[in-house]
């Protein structure tokens, strides 16, 4: 199947990948997510499982698109979130995993929406990315307060596009990530639909890697500074390790 750039309003569009494709796709999508983060923290892979995520979901219906978006969602915050059942078990992990995930379907509900919008593929990977900072900005809200874990800014450690963080903190950071992916996936989608598109398709990555590069280009001071600085530190205790104090 083929993916088709301009679809008129109103009229059902082809989804990217036929779902035997797709499902596999989002999945290791959510896999590649996770391996962002520490361990064994390799950065590059949150955009490229984005661009995963985005290129399964594209052209599909709205429910079918949210879908994909949960298995990529849950093959993401599942390991991710692991931690929270060593103590407690499973009762706390798989709960907190799956709702984590509805987040990831929400946006993937608005892929194809946001790819038949108006403008060029610069525009669409632009909306996507922006798209992706706002259930960011949802899930760290909602509910009792949000659940910030996981956001693609916090895989970014040791990248290039930390620096980002001085002038628009983790959301910045996070967009920076997201529009790189983005832009592979707008890239990749073209290939699908034309397969004489690899140009694009490498345009698209050196202009993602070049995003992400900018974060060298912030000021980091680094000398030495005079003057007295006052610091607490205030350190918890509990009378053995664990959560057995709750009890």
């Amino acid at each position: 199947m083929t993916y088709r750039d301009a679809v008129p309003p109103g009229r059902p569009e082809r989804a990217a990948l036929p779902l035997p494709v797709a499902l596999p796709v989002a999945a290791t999508g959510g896999l590649a997510l996770d391996a962002a983060f520490p361990e064994p923290g390799i950065w590059p892979l949150a955009a490229a499982g984005l661009a995963a995520l985005v290129v399964a979901a594209a052209g599909r219906r709205t429910i079918a698109a949210a879908g994909v978006g949960l298995l990529t969602g849950l093959t993401f915050f599942g390991p991710l979130l692991a931690w929270a059942g060593v103590y407690v078990g499973w009762i706390a992990w798989v709960p907190l995993a799956a709702l984590e995930a509805l987040y990831v379907a929400v946006f993937a509900a608005g892929v194809p929406w946001v790819l038949r919008a108006p403008g060029g593929a610069g525009v669409r990977a632009a909306g996507l990315a922006a798209w992706w900072v706002a259930v960011e900005a949802l899930r760290a809200r909602t509910p009792f307060g949000g659940f910030g874990w996981g956001r693609l800014a916090f895989s970014q450690a040791d990248g290039p596009a930390l620096g980002l963080a001085a002038l628009g903190g983790a959301p910045l950071v996070s967009f920076a990530v997201a529009l790189a992916g983005t832009a592979l996936a707008v890239g990749v989608l073209a290939l699908l639909r034309r397969r004489r598109a690899w140009p694009l398709v490498v345009v698209a990555a050196l202009a993602g890697a070049a995003v992400l590069a900018t974060g060298l280009l912030v000021p980091t001071p680094v000398a030495a500074e005079h003057g007295q600085a006052q610091v607490a530190a205030v350190q918890g205790d509990v009378p053995r390790p664990g959560l057995d104090f709750n009890a």
